[in-house]
């Protein structure tokens, strides 16, 4: 059973000596030669003889020929051995009988073969130096750690100054764009990636499959020697499309009356020396004849178009992979997608003032993924396609995995934009335009520029909403709020520490005319600053006249540098009414230090898909990982319905505290029930076999107090007298594999000087599928900061069917 981390730290302890693997085709080019920690053990000669033989030139003209038959004939005209994985491919009725029909010329053998076995849904891999044909859940359980040399894709600066190194950026550009369901990191497959430093070479050891490790050294390839149009393939594949699309592009006359689809299809092939494949399998699913007449009259049109006018009325369409021309069905079609790398330096790229150079992906990201298919984008409406932006020397680049069709739209796109103006030189001038104090980022999408703001850090939330838009969601400005059935309820402590700065302002607790319940809660300041670290928040009160927005500003400037991104107090500041004013900002980041595993498909809560983040015994190693088990502790545990789990983050002052129990009265006395049975039970460590599944939150909430809007304070401090213009809070949560984020941000604000106004040992399944309570809290603190009760699905993220 594969153990990724496990692996990870066995390549780790020898790489100072030497480490099993082969450096794959590609890596280290235009970089220094790797030092003798990282030469790799070469692989046995047979296979080395597969890999050559693979990228000969293979011809097929098969009609109903058995399967042993064919694999009998490439073994004796490549001199390389073929096994078959009869047992595998037996269990789902395919066997040596299988007949084939295939016919292609012009590509190399892996090409035909992944065409040819694909019609029958087999592949093919090398082991025990053979070429072994079988399933391809075969090929996902086949697992090999290589190492690449990376030191020039990851290396700002000097090479000796660690801050120099960007691995990060590196290593989420190959999680999003190879394979991406995978990686253990982000969905909890059985991939894994790690770094390694040994002297002046940096490297990236991964565990995955060879398909994978195939993508991955050719993308690593392609980032070293990007094309403005699009980079893809090794030079033979990147010839063979080259060949192909100008093929496409070149005028034909068709005259077809009546003519069987597959002879018509073999008769262009034939005449314009392109590869065309019929997926025949996949049509016959479908319903389609491949030998349906076909009636196509034209003159002087590309064969592009040619070849749609011939398969429209059959809602087929046709892409360019594995050197040939492909016909299938959208949906097909769809599931071939390939990952290009597109210089984009000349648009990206911007000067200021001074001459200083630096880049903005962010305007040609928003205009691919919003005019291009945006329902196909993972980043806009969870769609397969993946856009990356990467960075190497004075080079920007997209790294974009898409569908034929739309990677030629895109191709389009960036040819029509370069059209607008003349193309910049390598060595500008480029246009000048101002450098963001805060550029944008969405961490996990784009590209970074510069320190992530506090927005930049929480992300793009899932639902952006007001609390009257929500019809289950109580956000409530103290913990004394009822819990009823069926509901959520929200508190974070910023509101209540506006409040106290308001009641230190005043000279005392605030008086409200008319009275409302919530100020007497409100007056007990039950929620202080000493439920905080002084790093994480700033709460003030004063005056207009006395520059209080202006203090609040140098103070958040000064305890978060640029990164606040306050969004109340800029509101209010341009309120001309407001004379008085108190303010709270809060923000906390506590990311875990290694990231679980996310499902899609693995968590029902209350009967509904959710998604979820966790660690699940079935899934390859995922909760055998001492590392990530490691990040949680049992505090205390009656069944799977009673239980309190702690996740250690890497805030090892702040505590993230989960609690699936039964509710007492009011979020109050939950609170205290459970750190209750938490100062009595003794933690436990994760055992073997337990299951924990935790749902995914995501969610911007603003809060509008209008109960107590207009209603008079009244103070001994004449200055704050007067009616209450604005009571606003907002609270930024998100909860996921890698880790909570909390920002939240409250205000009060009025005019002065007003008339009143009337107005077990067996493993446990620690899964969060009912009403449960989340708790953000300081070590040793009395009271937490942040707590929700999880009563619906409202704030969570509801799951979304995946690509398969």
């Amino acid at each position: 059973m594969f153990k990724p981390f496990c692996a990870w730290g066995l390549v780790l302890v020898v790489a100072g000596f030497s480490v099993a693997g082969e450096t794959p085709p590609g890596v280290g080019q235009g970089a220094a030669p790797p030092s003798e920690a990282f030469k790799l053990l070469e692989r046995p000669a047979s296979e080395l003889r597969i890999e050559k033989a693979l990228d000969e030139p293979a011809t097929f003209d098969l009609v109903d020929v058995p399967l042993d038959a064919v694999m009998k004939q490439v073994s004796q005209r490549y001199g390389i051995r073929i096994r078959m994985d009869r047992r595998a491919m037996g269990a789902l009725g395919i066997d040596g009988d299988m007949p084939i029909t295939f016919k292609i010329a012009g590509v190399r053998l892996r090409s035909a073969l992944e065409l040819m076995l694909g019609e029958i849904d087999v592949t093919y891999l090398m082991r025990d130096e053979a070429l072994m044909i079988t399933m391809p859940e075969a090929v996902e359980d086949d697992l090999e750690t290589r190492v690449y040399d990376v030191t020039d894709l990851v290396v700002i600066g000097d090479v000796s100054d660690p801050k120099g190194e960007d691995f990060g950026t590196l290593i989420e550009v190959v999680m999003a764009t190879v394979w991406p369901e995978s990686w253990l990191e982000t969905h909890g497959g059985p991939g894994g990636i790690g770094r390694c430093v040994v002297g002046n070479v940096r490297a990236l050891v991964i565990t995955q499959t060879q398909p994978a490790h195939r993508e991955v050294a050719q993308l690593l390839a392609d980032l070293r020697k990007p094309s403005p149009l699009g980079t893809r393939g090794d030079p033979w594949q990147r010839e063979a499309e080259q060949r192909i699309e100008a093929a496409l592009d070149g005028p034909i006359t068709i005259a077809a009356k009546e003519t069987p689809l597959a002879k018509l299809v073999e008769e262009l092939s034939q005449q314009h020396k392109v590869p065309i494949i019929i997926r025949r399998r996949t049509l016959e699913a479908l319903g389609i004849d491949a030998n349906a007449p076909i009636t196509c009259e034209a003159s002087e049109i590309h064969l592009r178009s040619a070849l749609r006018w011939i398969v429209q009325d059959l809602e087929l369409d046709y892409a360019v992979t594995n050197e040939a021309v492909l016909i299938s069905s959208t949906d097909d079609l769809e599931c071939w997608m390939s990952t290009r790398v597109y210089d984009v330096t000349d648009l990206v790229t911007f000067q200021d003032e001074q001459g200083r150079r630096w880049q903005d992906f962010d305007p040609l990201w928003d205009l691919i993924t919003e005019t291009l298919c945006p329902e196909t984008w993972a980043e806009v409406h969870g769609g397969p396609g993946q856009i990356r932006g990467f960075s190497r020397s004075k080079v920007g680049m997209f790294v974009i995995t898409q569908t034929y069709g739309i990677h030629r739209r895109i191709a389009e796109l960036l040819a029509r934009l370069r059209q607008v103006g003349p193309p910049v030189p390598p060595d500008g001038p480029f246009p000048v335009r101002p450098r963001p104090v805060k550029p944008y980022h969405v961490p996990g999408s784009k590209p970074l520029v510069g320190p992530l703001s506090h927005d930049d850090v929480a992300g793009k939330a899932h639902l952006k909403v007001t609390a009257e838009q929500l019809k289950k969601t109580v956000i409530s400005p103290h913990t004394e709020e009822p819990i009823a059935p069926d509901k959520n309820v929200l508190w974070c402590n910023t509101l209540a520490l506006a409040w106290n700065e308001l009641c230190d302002l005043s000279g005392g607790p605030v008086q409200l005319v008319p009275d409302h319940p919530m100020v007497a809660i409100l007056n007990k300041r039950a929620a202080s600053k000493e439920d905080l670290d002084a790093a994480s928040y700033v709460a003030r009160a004063g005056l207009a006249s006395d520059g209080i927005f202006e203090q609040i500003r140098r103070e958040l400037e000064k305890k978060f540098s640029s990164q606040a991104s306050p969004v109340l107090l800029d509101a209010m500041a341009q309120h001309e009414l407001v004379d008085w004013f108190a303010y709270a900002y809060l923000f906390k980041n506590l990311p875990f230090e290694c990231e679980f595993g996310r499902w899609a498909d693995r968590l029902q809560f209350d009967g509904q898909p959710v998604e979820a983040f966790g660690l699940i015994p079935s899934s390859p190693d995922v909760s055998n990982n001492s590392i990530i088990a490691e990040q949680v502790s049992v505090l205390d545990y009656r069944s799977d319905d009673d239980f309190i789990v702690e996740l250690h983050t890497k805030a090892k002052d702040d505590r993230l505290i989960l609690a699936k129990v039964a509710p007492e009265g009011t979020l109050e006395d939950t609170i205290d029930a459970i750190r209750r049975r938490v100062e009595r039970a003794e933690p436990k460590w994760l055992q073997p076999g337990d299951t924990l599944l935790v749902p995914v939150l995501n969610f911007d909430v603003m809060r509008e107090y209008g109960e107590l809007h207009m209603r008079n304070l009244k103070s001994d401090n004449s200055a704050i007298s007067g009616p209450v213009l604005a009571m606003v809070q907002s609270i930024r949560f998100r909860l996921d594999e890698r880790g909570a984020v909390l920002k939240s941000e409250a205000v009060v604000g009025g005019l002065g000087m007003a008339e009143t106004v009337t107005l077990g040992p067996k493993p446990r399944n620690l899964i969060f599928d009912k009403p449960f309570l989340i708790l953000l809290c300081r070590r040793g603190a009395k009271r937490p900061y942040f707590a929700l009760w999880v009563g619906n699905i409202e704030l969570l993220v509801a799951s979304q069917p995946r690509r398969q």
